[in-house]
């Protein structure tokens, strides 16, 4: 299985990530990327909910909107073999997931 790899200053890029029954995974999240999660996530609900909505959720909202976004599209591209890297990856692999829960929150939401 192998991912799509775009980042801000290279041309897009094949990935084959190395056997996950044979390297061990190590998650690391120093202060700089909770920052840079907050912000992220704050730019991609607020785009998603302007998309949506046509104005943001404030910036509580925006965050939260954002991050799980961030999630859902990060599981959903995932199934599809698809995997945005790099900032712009992220903020595009967020936007698409912030755009699909609030499209699915006003369609099952109340009316």
């Amino acid at each position: 299985r192998y991912f799509i790899v775009l980042s801000c200053n290279t041309q897009p890029v094949l990935y084959r990530p190395p056997d996950p029954l044979t390297s061990p995974i190590t998650i690391t999240l120093p202060m700089m990327s909770v920052v840079l999660l907050l912000i992220l996530g704050g730019l991609a609900g607020w785009l998603a909910a302007t998309l949506v909505r046509g104005r943001g959720l404030g910036v509580w909202g925006n965050i939260g909107v954002g991050i799980v976004g961030a999630v859902l599209g990060a599981t959903l591209l995932g199934q599809m073999g698809v995997r945005l890297m790099g900032p712009f990856g992220q903020l595009v692999t967020a936007l698409i997931g912030a755009v699909l829960l609030l499209w699915l929150a006003r369609l099952f939401g109340r009316k």
